[in-house]
């Protein structure tokens, strides 16, 4: 798992899953992208668009 201040080397080939989770207005978004690390940058290998049809969303959590 790689936290914020990380100082491990992201190396080509790595594969890593993005999890962004935000409370706005009342409701919680969590969306997940799938990260691929190549010698030039990174591939996003999940949804190249946000589909809202997809998440998950539960008002009044907190």
């Amino acid at each position: 798992m790689l936290v914020a201040g990380e100082t491990k080397t992201l190396e080509e080939d790595m594969m890593l899953c993005y999890e962004i989770r935000t409370i706005v207005d009342g409701y919680r978004y969590h969306i997940e992208d799938l990260i691929h690390i190549t010698a030039g940058g990174h591939e996003v290998l999940s949804q190249p668009e946000l589909d809202p049809t997809i998440l998950w969303i539960q008002p009044d959590l907190f």
